[in-house]
């Protein structure tokens, strides 16, 4: 996540992870699905990659997006 926020900033562009897709949420749930099942032993951990991926994927094909805020003038 951190290197695209940097290619996107030098390019002068809004950083992917800031506009409405699910990008950073994706990583998010799957480092919590990580730390949750790391413990449990090298198969899980795979479980936790699947988890980011299939939310990551859910996001594209029924193009769900997190919600905008919109900042008042005045």
């Amino acid at each position: 996540v951190a290197g695209g926020i940097i290619r996107d900033v030098v390019a002068n562009d809004i950083p992917y992870v800031l506009k409405q897709e699910i990008y950073a949420t994706a990583a998010l749930f799957g480092a919590l699905a990580f730390v949750l099942l790391a413990d449990f032993g090298e198969f899980y951990v795979w479980i936790a990659i699947l988890v980011a991926f299939l939310v990551r994927a859910a996001g594209i094909i029924w193009g769900l997006s997190l919600p905008t805020v919109h900042h008042r003038k005045g």
